[in-house]
């Protein structure tokens, strides 16, 4: 069964809601929490590889919008000059023939 992402999405809304709620319960409840040096160390290396991950994740994802965005502004702006008065047309490239009659209908018929 392949998970959508939006299934992802509101899987991971949930979970944090209920890490909220738990924590504002821990909090109101005046729950101590001791830490002991070795502990302290080992969240603060944590909470860097978190912060080095998460700068990493939403830089790419910014930085492949940016692109995105850059290619559709170019496409939009080659198709405007396409349609703006005065460009010339795309001409279309025919093969000489052989037959020199042939060339003088197609040189007739561009006209």
């Amino acid at each position: 069964m392949a998970m959508r992402m939006s299934s992802l999405g509101n899987g991971l809304v949930i979970a944090g809601g209920a890490v909220g709620v738990a924590t504002v319960a821990a909090i109101a409840t005046g729950t101590e929490i001791v830490l002991t040096p070795e502990m302290v160390q080992l969240l603060i290396y944590k909470a860097l590889g978190a912060a080095a991950i998460g700068l990493i994740v939403v830089g790419s994802w910014l930085g492949r919008q940016g692109r995105r965005h850059e290619q559709s502004a170019k496409d939009a702006s080659d198709r405007a000059r396409e349609l703006e008065p005065g460009t010339p047309t795309l001409q279309h490239t025919v093969r000489k023939s052989k037959e020199p009659a042939a060339n003088a209908v197609r040189d007739t018929q561009a006209s």
